[in-house]
């Protein structure tokens, strides 16, 4: 349901508005349409530092670590990031993920009141029998306009998911890649590609400041993880993280 969510939320939000069957029709193939030319390149965080259930899920069931990361650190690393990105359109954003359905429609809205009135002109336009220059020039400028609307729907497609995952109370960090099928030449498709699983990803590298040593600010281990929290501090302070918090969770789980 990655990235869906929000099409479905503005077909939800177009219905409850009285939307009749060839606006309704127009809307959901134009959606087809751009779904598959958008793709968010994620990393997801989450503001629980210490959670059995993502232990278990995320961190080689509890082997692993979690590692504390500065929202102010990731949030001036995501605007250099866009500033200092080769990307002609990098479109890189940080932000919560909203999980309740009635803040999802509010947002969703914003979208939807541009995107009904071009629809609104589309359907009267399309009751002309025969269609003039002028009718033609005008619906050919709203079918333009509301696809150009449409390429909002990344900067939000990412952040919906259902309430089941409140729990995780997730933070992502995107960017978002236009169109994988591009010309590789294009600097709009810029990207790498690994093997994963049972599946090839695409992705690209974040860099941050080398310099900075504000970004991360604890490790915390897993509660099945056996490293000895003075080999995990010293690890970091070789790598210049003197001043990170260790400490082993509070789960109990074996």
């Amino acid at each position: 349901m990655e990235g869906k969510l929000v099409s479905d939320l503005l077909l939800k939000v177009a219905n409850e508005d009285g939307f009749g069957e060839w606006k309704a029709g127009l809307l959901k193939a134009q959606l087809k349409a751009f779904s598959p030319m958008f793709e968010g390149l994620g990393f997801c965080l989450s503001a629980e530092d210490d959670l059995l259930s993502q232990w278990r899920g995320y961190a080689n069931d509890a082997k692993g670590f979690s590692i504390g990361f500065s929202l102010d650190a990731l949030k001036l690393a995501c605007n250099q990031s866009s500033k200092n990105n080769k990307l002609k359109n990098p479109l890189t954003t940080l932000q919560p993920i909203e999980y309740d359905e009635a803040k999802q429609k509010e947002i969703v809205k914003e979208l939807y009141i541009p995107l009904k009135a071009e629809l609104d002109t589309l359907e009267q336009l399309q009751k002309h029998r025969n269609p003039t220059a002028a009718h033609k020039k005008q619906r050919s400028q709203c079918v333009s306009l509301l696809s150009s609307l449409l390429t909002d729907l990344p900067k939000i497609s990412f952040s919906f998911k259902s309430k089941a995952f409140i729990e995780e109370q997730e933070w992502r960090l995107v960017s978002y890649l236009m169109d994988i099928h591009l010309d590789p030449k294009d600097n709009n498709a810029l990207c790498n590609f690994r093997s994963k699983d049972d599946c090839i990803t695409p992705f690209r590298e974040f860099h941050f400041d080398k310099e900075d040593r504000s970004l991360i600010t604890e490790v915390i281990l897993g509660p099945k993880n056996v490293t000895p929290i003075h080999v995990v501090e010293s690890l970091l302070k070789q790598a210049g993280y003197d001043n990170v918090e260790v400490k082993p969770s509070k789960a109990s789980y074996r």
